[in-house]
């Protein structure tokens, strides 16, 4: 009897994952995730804008192309989105901490919708450049929001599902793109991208706002019904609520003047991890993830690519769709190291590889295609999706929206240095030397993932909060520590009452 009831015991601790939240399949989670898609249309159209060049400069190229482009204006085509993106990071950061994230979702539909007809209507590539300019700008806009909204009403055990939905989204996005665009002309793309935008913009108007914006800008009962919004009607309010309203007297959560929001930017609790956030951002850029997909096209072609370099790109993007699925799933079970740190081996190994290969075959053939989709499956379990995910995660609520607008603003320079490097290391060096230098800089990443990235899985945000402002000593869930400790208080009770019935 003491045996059962001792491995009773251990099951529970074993599992004590599943009595901290409601599980996958109750109505709690599947609020959840419903609003997780809706919100997440939004990436779906950044995916639309972000997979263009690869269609559109290809169709400039051409002998039949209206407009004519050099070499040099196309690696502007193709790179202006991001360096014109983190123009609007730093505005939208600023708008989602003083507005609300709802409403920062919502404006930024406008730029978007007109950066795509300007682009549609182009007759020269100097127009061509301005269009994809404001497309930036508008996507700029709207890459932060969604990513904090996902974090701040998703409780803890579905935030790695539901905040791994944007990467979904852009995948999504970019994969219909690249399918779209080989059997339409990219003007005709761009009116079909504007009609989504329009859709999109009346769907976010029935958007509730998040429960931690209202928290720091109202009342505890105006929390407490925007809560409602996102949890069954069975879900035990009561708890979470006193939950937030510990967080919330405890780290002097309120409404707060633009100096005061300032001041809060220098303070460890936010530049840490900032500074670890954008650590990895840096590494997954000189791993090549943004020039790779990007450049895939001419990639292949180089490679010597047996199949057809369009549909090639077409089965790249689809690859990094489906391992971005199933990433989503994953995160409901494993932690964000043991990812990351598959996703960084994985890419070292890939890029290698093509590299060795490349470098003695020079006949068209399969494995090319084979190798350039391994690299987009291990660069999409980590280097695509954790670090914005992590991002909404770590940094702290006061100024949450500007540090991820601060965030995607660096990540868009240096997506963009990369995108404008990659040819040119093509050119000069050649596609083998290029992927030995990705090789080796996702071996650093390795290391660095080791020895200096969270994981922040089943933590609440107020627990990773408190852990950064020096309230918490170690990043350690104190909701779990608790239920184990009552789990093994109950242990001690059972065994108390079986020896008493035994004697």
């Amino acid at each position: 009897m003491l045996k059962e009831n001792n491995k009773e015991v251990r099951t529970s601790v074993a599992n004590i994952n599943i009595r901290l939240d409601p599980g996958f399949w109750t109505k709690t989670s599947q609020i959840q995730l419903f609003y997780g898609v809706w919100v997440n249309l939004c990436h779906l159209g950044i995916g639309l804008a972000y997979g263009f060049p690869s269609v559109q400069v290809p169709q400039l190229f051409a002998a039949d192309s209206d407009i004519k482009i050099t070499r040099s204006e196309g690696s502007w085509i193709a790179s202006v989105f991001t360096l014109c993106s983190p123009i609007g990071c730093l505005i939208s950061g600023y708008v989602a901490d003083w507005l609300g994230r709802r409403v920062m979702i919502i404006v930024c539909q406008a730029p978007i919708c007109a950066g795509w007809l300007y682009t549609g209507f182009a007759k020269s590539p100097k127009q061509v450049i301005i269009g994809r300019a404001l497309t930036g700008f508008g996507c700029g806009l709207a890459m932060g929001p969604p990513r904090i909204y996902c974090t701040e009403m998703s409780l803890p055990n579905m935030r790695g599902v539901i905040g791994a939905f944007s990467t979904v989204g852009v995948s999504i996005g970019i994969t219909l793109q690249a399918g779209l665009g080989k059997y339409l002309n990219w003007p005709v793309l761009c009116y079909i991208c504007s009609v989504y935008t329009v859709i999109v913009f009346v769907l976010f108007l029935f958007l509730p706002e998040t429960p931690y914006f209202v928290l720091k800008t109202k009342t505890l009962a105006d929390a407490r019904a925007t809560l409602a919004h996102f949890r069954a009607r069975d879900y035990d309010f009561d708890k979470e609520m006193d939950q937030l309203r510990k967080f919330k007297e405890g780290n002097d959560i309120r409404k707060i003047s633009g100096r005061e929001r300032l001041a809060m930017l220098f303070t460890q609790s936010a530049y840490k991890p900032f500074s670890v956030i954008v650590t990895y951002i840096f590494i997954s850029q000189i791993t090549g993830t943004s020039g790779v997909m990007i450049w895939a096209v001419e990639m292949l072609t180089v490679a010597k690519s047996s199949i057809d370099v369009n549909t090639g790109n077409f089965l790249m993007t689809l690859t990094r769709l489906f391992v971005n699925i199933l990433t989503s799933i994953l995160l409901f079970k494993v932690g964000r190291k043991p990812l990351a740190q598959t996703s960084a081996v994985g890419v070292a190994v890939t890029s290698l590889v093509i590299a060795i290969y490349t470098s003695t075959h020079t006949e068209p053939s399969m494995p090319p295609q084979i190798l350039f989709m391994s690299y987009m499956a291990f660069a999409s379990v980590g280097y695509y999706m954790l670090p914005f995910l992590m991002a909404s995660e770590i940094y702290p609520l006061q100024v949450r929206g500007i540090l991820a607008g601060l965030t995607v603003f660096v990540a868009g320079l240096l997506i963009s240095g990369s995108i404008k490097l990659t040819p040119t290391l093509l050119d000069s060096i050649g596609l083998s030397y290029t992927m030995v230098i990705f090789g080796i800089c996702s071996l650093i990443g390795v290391i660095y993932i080791y020895l200096v990235l969270p994981e922040t899985k089943n933590l609440t945000l107020q627990e990773i909060e408190e852990y950064y402002n020096k309230r918490r000593p170690t990043l350690t869930s104190q909701r779990r520590l608790e239920t184990i400790a009552d789990l093994e208080a109950q242990s001690k009770t059972n065994i108390k009452l079986v020896e008493r019935k035994s004697t």
